[in-house]
């Protein structure tokens, strides 16, 4: 941070920049969100699979 002729302080670009804790939770979120779409992907291809089992013939 530094002080501007005003008195404000601001943060450098490189803090904005690099933030490991704003990183880590986003990085947590994505992976989160990345299983929840494997989750409904499995459960699209499955349901797909019962309704061809279902519905067209052997």
């Amino acid at each position: 941070m530094t002080d501007t002729p005003n008195g404000s302080a601001t943060s450098s670009r490189a803090d904005e920049v690099h933030q490991p804790l704003v990183e880590d939770a986003l990085g947590k979120q994505m992976r989160a969100l990345l299983i929840q779409l494997e989750t409904a992907c499995t459960a699209a291809d499955d349901l797909a699979e019962t309704i061809d089992d279902a519905f067209l013939p052997i």
